[in-house]
């Protein structure tokens, strides 16, 4: 295994080494891993920007709080010893570290790192209130199904998606280049490139989409996209090593 964790390397434009194939990732946070095989650049093409958190939170008791992104986890982080909770439930285990690492233990996790898989495990008990601190963007499925369920929920929109326009210019830089590939970890991120770029740009670079919805997402702008086998980076950085892989092997 060529990726490494605890060093990460990622390149501005302007240091890129141009003799390993270029890889664009899209997240808005620093990934922490890098590739010996592959010129990773961090490109967040959408940047996120805070709410003021209604204050009435502070005067209720919640049976869970439910953090579903390391973005929601940051943003809530100023208000989580003044809301009286009793245990935390997550999606994703990006998100779970970013609660253990300040010393808060995570309840529930669900297996699959999505809302559908959440909402396969989490047992939603009737009369329980929850207190879901949340990107405006974030699709309802959850909300939904826990009104559903007889939950009692307090959905409080967090923070929103903006777009980043130095990221969205040096993308344009890019593309003229030999891209090997561009990563998309969200819809938003999906949206904000298919404002700005066409389809036929990402002719002959491979699409790596984390979650069937960017992959949906991406594929509606006409884009087939590649999935790794688990929604996160060091996923990714796999799939992608066995492509540079292939074709180094097939070049001649």
């Amino acid at each position: 295994m060529r990726w490494s964790a605890w060093e990460p390397k990622i390149s501005s434009i302007g240091s890129m080494n141009h003799y390993k194939p270029i890889v664009v990732t899209t997240q808005s946070r620093t990934p922490t891993v890098h590739s010996d095989l592959m010129e990773l650049v961090h490109l967040p093409l959408i940047t996120v920007e805070p709410f003021a958190l209604d204050e009435s939170v502070f005067e209720e008791t919640y049976d869970w709080l439910l953090l579903t992104s390391p973005n929601a986890v940051e943003f809530f982080m100023p208000y989580i010893d003044r809301v009286d909770w009793k245990k935390i439930a997550t999606i994703g285990r990006k998100t779970s570290e970013a609660l253990e690492e300040r010393g808060y233990y995570v309840d529930f996790e669900p297996t699959e790192y999505t809302q559908e898989g959440f909402m396969a495990e989490f047992e939603a008990k009737k009369g329980e209130r929850l207190l879901y601190p949340v990107s405006k963007n974030a699709r309802p499925l959850i909300y939904k199904h826990l009104l559903k369920a007889g939950c009692q929920v307090d959905r409080h929109f967090l923070y929103h998606p903006v777009e980043n326009d130095k990221s969205l210019k040096d993308m344009r830089t890019l593309l003229k280049k030999n891209l090997f590939a561009v990563i998309f970890l969200s819809p938003s991120g999906v949206r904000a490139f298919q404002k700005h770029f066409s389809a036929f740009e990402l002719d002959g670079v491979l699409a790596i989409a984390i979650g069937h919805v960017t992959a949906t997402a991406l594929m509606g702008f006409g884009i087939e996209p590649v999935q790794p086998e688990k929604a996160t980076m060091e996923s990714i950085i796999n799939l992608l090593e066995s492509r540079i892989d292939w074709r180094a092997n097939n070049e001649f």
